[in-house]
């Protein structure tokens, strides 16, 4: 790791990447695994291809509310254009986890949040690990419609898979410029944090 200064307030390291040790998925992932991959017709799971739904049907009032429009309730002329497109990330097929009788889960539980100047969307998803955990902050560019993994946080902070780490983040992101940085960084907390 190289060490940096921000002004002087402490130390942050450049992000690396290094691959970790290939551990074997249990039986429970490989039957998710295996179920994923039928149901994958359209060829999304390992293609980083992005779907776009702007389907009109997004627009039809449900039964039950139709007693609302007008009054309480009003719907879109035009329908929204959604991407949709599946993370890259690795191990995709998490295995059981030594100190835990569940297989782990990729998950997102934070709020994302768009860089104007960049015009890309970030956002995270994490593993619920404890003891050799990953967290990736995710990029999302709108104009190329491709997802792609910051490097892995637990990686970057130095722990190996003998340390406690991070395996969730719990908050908002957000873009914040100091008087010692060039340019506004992206922070976030990564546990029950609101704010960063």
């Amino acid at each position: 790791m190289t060490p940096g200064r921000i002004g002087n307030y402490g130390v942050v390291y450049e992000g690396r990447v290094r691959l970790r040790e290939p551990e074997a998925p249990c039986k429970e992932v490989l039957t998710r695994k295996e179920v994923a991959e039928s149901l994958d017709k359209s060829n999304m799971l390992y293609s980083g291809r992005t779907a776009i739904d702007c389907s009109p049907k997004m627009l039809e009032v449900p039964e039950p509310l139709k007693q609302f429009m007008g009054k309480d309730l009003v719907v879109a002329t035009a329908p929204p254009e959604i991407d949709f497109t599946i993370i890259p990330v690795e191990p995709r097929w998490i295995r059981v986890y030594h100190n835990q009788y569940r297989s782990g889960w990729w998950g997102n539980y934070c709020q994302s949040e768009y860089d104007s100047a960049a015009n890309k969307f970030y956002t995270a998803v994490a593993d619920h690990g404890t003891y050799d955990a990953h967290l990736f902050m995710i990029e999302y560019d709108p104009v190329a419609r491709k997802a792609k993994c910051l490097p892995e946080y637990n990686l970057s902070a130095g722990r190996d898979k003998t340390r406690f780490g991070d395996g969730i983040i719990h908050g908002w992101l957000d873009f914040y410029r100091s008087n010692d940085l060039p340019r506004p960084h992206l922070w976030f907390c990564t546990y029950w944090a609101k704010f960063p």
